[in-house]
């Protein structure tokens, strides 16, 4: 499946579980549904964040927001993701992709620091997670050998 969202998108997904491919013996009724949002044709791992979200009935409910719209009680899809599921149905974990999410406007996620496990991506972003020119110069010159981190 495929799904686009504007940047300025808020839209409300629902999912059957019943159509969507779990392992294991699907007889119980999940004890909780969570969501996450992974860059293109990757899964998920120890580090991935999970967002619990509605269910309801063998329902599904998740409101996608795009990277511009208003995040309150949204999962906001920053750029062009996987949104995978995971459903606890004890003793079973089942985790599945569910579709890809295009942004319009959007590239792709981009894998985070901590699921990179590279010290030197980590060093590049400040307290808000973003990159500043200057760190940027300074790892780029730093690793081709210029030294003096001036571009």
């Amino acid at each position: 499946m495929a799904f686009e969202l504007s940047r300025v998108d808020r839209l409300i997904r629902t999912y059957d579980l019943a159509t969507i491919p779990l392992g294991g013996d699907g007889a119980a009724t999940p004890s909780a549904v969570l969501v996450a949002l992974l860059p293109p044709r990757s899964g998920p791992s120890a580090a991935t964040v999970w967002t619990s979200v509605t269910y309801a009935a063998g329902i599904v409910t998740v409101l996608l927001a795009g990277p511009d719209a208003d995040p309150t009680g949204a999962v906001v899809v920053p750029a062009s993701a996987d949104l995978w599921m995971k459903v606890v149905d004890t003793p079973e974990i089942d985790a599945v992709k569910v579709e890809r999410i295009t942004v319009l406007g959007g590239g792709p996620l981009s894998i985070s620091p901590a699921q990179a496990g590279d010290a030197a991506i980590a060093a590049l972003l400040n307290d808000t997670g973003s990159a500043t020119y200057a760190k940027v110069v300074a790892l780029i010159a730093a690793r081709a050998g210029f030294g003096n981190g001036t571009p």
